[in-house]
């Protein structure tokens, strides 16, 4: 049962993750590399989101597969060249929805939760 729990966990987690990373990616002022975008999760979320290389890197890749963002290498600041994401058209339209999508969803499941908590389901 616990491991069926863990897996309902990851499989919101990877909803999540994906949607923060084309939110991060598309409102960023300029194309933004990995690092950069797991440093702004997790100030934004004050920590309560903590994405790590590990969770990152195969989002990134994903999304890269199905032509919602486009990357290329660029001279960094200080250090080795990086990996810079940007969002692709395709990519912009499929947010748009998947906000909507999520929005709507947490409303609901919220909504449903406070009647249930109340006693009004029956």
């Amino acid at each position: 049962m616990k491991g069926q729990i863990e897996e309902f966990k990851k499989e919101l987690l990877s909803v999540a993750y994906t949607l923060l990373t084309l939110m991060i990616v598309k409102y960023y002022p300029r194309p933004i590399y990995g690092y950069k975008i797991i440093q702004l999760v997790n100030t934004l979320s004050s920590g309560k989101i903590v994405f790590k290389e590990g969770t990152l890197y195969p989002v990134l890749k994903k999304l890269q597969k199905i032509k919602l963002l486009d990357s290329f290498w660029g001279v960094s600041e200080s250090g080795p060249p990086r990996k810079y994401y940007t969002i692709t058209n395709l990519g912009e339209a499929s947010l748009k929805e998947l906000i909507v999508m999520w929005d709507n969803m947490v409303s609901a499941i919220n909504s449903i939760r406070e009647k249930a908590e109340r006693g009004e389901l029956g």
